[in-house]
């Protein structure tokens, strides 16, 4: 892992400094500064994105950069008109703006919005509305496409290779499509999801000198993704027990260091939880009789065939693990093992969440596989693009150590 390592000091800043702003807002938001505290926190992370350019002698944080750049310009330009976007996270987002409380949503009312959804980018979009000083149905739909930035720059910093990176973004775009700037929070699942990968693979190969930063990052994108809706806590949870059972295979012991990192970017999605619970919100999902869907499907053979096939039987699957297969050495890398293994146990949760939905399993299959198999893919993608990643810079006659070398200031 090269995160640490290879960034230049102006680009950890930055990647520390906007996880950590946003989150302060997000914190200053639940104590009740909505208008004030959370709104400051949030114009120090722009500030900060903008900070980010300051590294671009990088070749990986520029074509970053740019990616990004054009992802938030594409945003701001196009108006979203699906139903996630419009009537969950925006809704939530202009009830925040209007009535100047994080929990406004908790109150009972548009039960079909899905008011337990974390209020994480919600408050994103009212705190950018507030410093423009209205509410509009385009400016704070941008909040995505920011907060994409830091976990791009995470995970670009895992790549030696500027070419390999550049080659990630293309299923990243594939696959994210329009949910990267339409005010979805699925792609954005899926790039923290990655990111979270790539910084406690670090954490399992670091030694004690890297070991704490390794960690902040780990629990700031911890903390981070498990707000951003509620599947993704079953994300977060995949890929630490995978790099805990990795950092174990390798060391022989439980990886504390990791659990309090893990632990502790759980503590923001704990409170929201507990105010959820008080104000008994509930989920449809959860609120549903999984068991008897269950017993019901489960020894029908063709659900499970279905279901698997529809998740598993895609290019941006079936391709990295192809190239993982043929790469020599490819599955003792630390970051491949924790891909795998938290792409695998993602993957089961989503075959009983499908088997066991209270609806048609092929129209919820029609309406959501494309958008939930983002993360699996995405991880699998990183793992088979680090391998090569991995191999190419053994050449010798590509000097990949002293090109980065060249990079830290």
């Amino acid at each position: 892992m090269l995160y640490l390592q290879s960034a230049t000091k102006r680009t950890r800043w930055a990647v520390l400094g906007m996880l950590s702003a946003v989150m302060l807002a997000y914190l200053a938001a639940a104590a009740g500064f909505v208008t004030t505290l959370s709104a400051g926190f949030l114009a120090v992370f722009l500030l900060l994105w903008l900070f980010a350019w300051a590294g671009i002698s990088d070749r990986r944080v520029l074509l970053t950069l740019v990616l990004a750049t054009a992802l938030v310009v594409l945003s701001v330009g196009v108006p979203s008109d699906g139903w996630d976007a419009r009537s969950i996270w925006l809704f939530h987002g202009k009830r925040i703006f209007v009535d100047a409380s994080l929990y406004s949503q908790l109150d009972g009312y548009a039960g079909w919005s899905q008011n337990d959804y974390p209020s994480f980018v919600p408050m994103m979009m009212a705190g950018l509305a507030r410093l423009a000083g209205g509410w509009n149905e385009l400016l704070p739909k941008v909040s995505g496409a920011l907060l994409l930035l830091p976990a791009l720059l995470v995970i670009a910093l895992g790549f030696r290779q500027t070419s390999l990176l550049g080659l990630f973004f293309v299923p990243l775009l594939m696959l994210g499509g329009v949910h990267l700037i339409n005010g979805y929070m699925d792609a954005l699942v899926a790039v923290y999801a990655t990111a979270s990968v790539v910084a406690v693979s670090g954490m399992v190969a670091s030694g004690r000198q890297t070991l704490f930063q390794y960690s902040v990052v780990y629990a700031l994108l911890t903390a981070v993704l498990v707000l951003l809706k509620n599947e993704a806590l079953v994300v977060a949870a995949a890929v630490f027990a995978a790099a805990s059972l990795a950092s174990f295979i390798r060391q022989r012991k439980l990886p504390m260091a990791m659990l309090s990192a893990f632990l502790l970017g759980l503590i923001p999605l704990v409170m929201w939880k507990w105010s959820v619970s008080s104000h008994n919100v509930v989920n449809d999902l959860a609120a549903s009789n999984v068991l008897s869907q269950l017993r019901e499907r489960l020894p029908n053979v063709f659900y499970s065939v279905f279901i698997l096939e529809d998740l598993l039987l895609r290019l941006w699957v079936l391709l990295p693990l192809l190239a993982i297969v043929l790469m020599r050495g490819s599955l003792k890398m630390t970051s491949v093992q924790v891909a795998l293994l938290a792409s695998s146990a993602y993957c089961a949760v989503l075959y009983i969440v499908y088997l066991s939905t209270p609806h048609d399993v092929r129209w919820h299959l029609q309406t959501s596989s494309s958008r939930t198999v983002m993360p699996l893919a995405m991880m699998i993608v990183y793992a088979a693009l680090a391998s090569i990643d991995s191999q190419v810079s053994k050449l010798p006659a590509l000097n990949v150590n002293e090109r980065i070398q060249d990079d830290v200031r």
